[in-house]
């Protein structure tokens, strides 16, 4: 087995991994703008993918409708944004009256909110 430095070690610790890919590098206003210059200026989706930096499949998509302006990229939230916010305002409440609470029972706390509202929550602890 080959010995290695010390100095070599060290600096491998040291070393920070670069992030793999790059995933969604571009902003709304940069989208905005892309979709404008297609349909307005009769730029094509090639060259508007590589002015605006917007992957080629994303910009075909919300030109074809597929996809709604403003929508962020990932999965859709279980719960609406006014269903989050009454979660957060839960929680807020509870650590300005001093009662802490753990995971458990705020995931608990949200299954309960999420199926008076019918919706499918997973994992829900009993």
């Amino acid at each position: 087995m080959a010995k290695v430095s010390k100095a070599r070690l060290e600096k491998c610790a040291l070393k920070a991994r670069n992030k793999r890919g790059r995933h969604c590098q571009w902003t709304e206003a940069m989208m905005a703008s892309a979709v404008a210059a297609v349909r307005d200026q009769g730029i094509s989706q090639r060259e508007a993918c590589k002015t605006f930096h917007i992957p080629r499949c994303t910009l075909q998509m919300r030109l074809a409708g597929k996809t709604e302006e403003g929508t962020k990229p990932g999965r859709p939230t279980a719960l609406s944004h006014d269903q989050e916010k009454k979660l957060v305002d839960y929680a807020c409440n509870r650590a300005a009256m001093g009662i802490g609470f753990g995971r458990r029972q705020f995931i608990k706390y949200a299954g309960n909110l999420a199926a008076k509202h019918r919706v499918h929550f997973k994992r829900v602890p009993s």
